[in-house]
């Protein structure tokens, strides 16, 4: 079941960014109201979650950090985290 969505949004987002190079009106609701958008297009997005649209800029190069996760890293190495 989450595979299909996942399918189904992936394929969605495809169709969202395709539409947004050639039509301007979608491209500037798509990034005034991209939780909106994205949602009429069928891609679930859960309540309370920010969307964020970026246009690419070929002088700008972003990097995304997945959760900080060092905490729960310290547990699993410590003597009492130890297997």
């Amino acid at each position: 079941m989450l595979l299909e969505q996942a399918r189904r949004d992936h394929d969605a987002l495809g169709s969202l960014i395709a539409r947004a190079t050639t039509d301007m009106a979608f491209r500037l609701r798509l990034k005034a109201e991209p939780v909106a958008v994205l949602r009429e297009a069928g891609v679930e997005v859960p309540d309370g979650c920010e969307v964020r649209v970026r246009e690419v800029d070929p002088n700008c190069r972003y990097l995304f950090l997945p959760p900080f996760v060092g905490s729960l890293l310290t547990l699993a190495q410590s003597p009492s985290g130890a297997k």
